[in-house]
């Protein structure tokens, strides 16, 4: 599903809303999906001894959070993404599935893992990790710990996946042994161990941590005059059509999360001081700072979801009164476009990642 909406950066309407509930001490949107109408996956957390964290998922037209049930015996878990009818995440370093917001999840922890996550989930479909031997595996299920296939790429030490379409995953996979390990961004296509290294030509280190049918986003770490830095950007499916989103010269950024031709991630520069939220349109140059719509008092911002319902941009992330000592707080991004707005953009359906952990 395709739709074509005005956007002017000039004329943004641009509206910030706390998702945050009383009586937590803890907020947070881990990720979502790009199909329009399914809600964002997070986690909401109790203070003090004895803290609980709740898997959450919340409606992106009420806001208002649903809570999943949890792993019996288990005081925590995490929604990490969703599809249309099933959410993923872990509880007590184990991958799991939920079939529904009103069903106990399902452990996807394979017999031969120590620990696991589930990153991303489409068309029945979960992608993550499982830790073997001490060491992340690109893990795929089909709804159950029994079905796991081990996509680690043949002489890779570690490998972990983000997102799927259901047919194509995305993430990334170790390269080189010894002092020479690093990691290339990577997809894969259906069960078969088939991958394509996308690291940029003049990278050092990529990662992706979401993606679409089309596109994949991420970072890479490339050369600039001020030594090598971690650029947000994106990809289409080939280590050349790597696209540099980072606005200015110095600092850092990563894009966390797409929605056709829309990117969103964090900037951190002389310009912000602080990591702030931020949205692309497709290039570096068009990107908008978030963080200034934000209520007065938080100092940091990261969005990690993006969606769109009836013409409505709809970004999800999380912000801080304090990086270095303060509780994390959810939040939701609304963008109106105006009458007068100029300059079109495509919006399409995505499947979506957590953070990068």
């Amino acid at each position: 599903m395709f739709l074509c909406i005005a956007f002017e950066q000039a004329a943004a309407q641009w509206t910030a809303v706390s998702l945050h509930a009383p009586g937590y001490s803890d907020s947070r949107v881990l990720g979502g999906t790009g199909t329009p109408g399914l809600p964002f996956g997070g986690v909401v957390r109790t203070g003090g001894p004895g803290a609980e964290a709740f898997p959450v998922i919340w409606d992106t037209q009420s806001l208002s959070p649903t809570f999943l049930p949890l792993p019996v015996g288990i005081s925590g878990a995490e929604v990490v993404a969703v599809s249309s009818n099933q959410q993923v995440g872990d509880g007590a370093a184990h991958a799991l599935l939920w079939n529904g917001p009103g069903s106990i999840p399902v452990d996807l922890n394979p017999s031969v893992a120590l620990t696991s996550r589930a990153y991303g989930v489409a068309s029945g479909i979960q992608v993550g990790y499982a830790a073997i031997n001490g060491d992340e595996h690109a893990a795929l299920w089909n709804g159950s710990a029994e079905s796991f296939i081990d996509l680690t790429p043949p002489g890779s030490r570690r490998a972990v996946i983000r997102g799927t379409t259901g047919q194509t995953h995305a993430g990334w996979t170790s390269v080189g042994t010894g002092a020479n390990e690093t990691n290339h961004a990577a997809i894969w296509t259906g069960t078969s161990g088939a991958w394509v290294d996308l690291n940029p030509p003049t990278a050092n280190y990529s990662e992706i941590n979401g993606m679409s049918a089309t596109h994949q986003v991420g970072w890479a770490r490339v050369p600039t005059p001020q030594g090598f830095r971690d650029h947000a950007g994106f990809w289409s499916g080939s280590s050349g059509s790597w696209i540099d989103l980072h606005p200015t010269a110095g600092g850092s950024s990563i894009a966390w999360a797409a929605y056709g031709s829309v990117q969103v991630g964090v900037v951190s520069n002389s310009a912000t001081v602080y990591s702030h939220a931020v949205i692309w349109f497709g290039s570096a140059g068009s990107m908008v700072d978030l963080h200034p719509f934000l209520p007065a008092g938080y100092l940091a911002s990261v969005a990690s979801s993006v969606t769109e319902i009836d013409g409505r941009l709809i970004v999800a992330g999380n912000v801080t009164r304090d990086p270095f000592n303060s509780a994390t707080e959810a939040f939701v991004w609304t963008f109106v476009p105006t009458p007068s707005a100029a300059v079109a953009f495509t919006l399409g359906a995505v499947v979506l990642t957590r953070r990068r952990r």
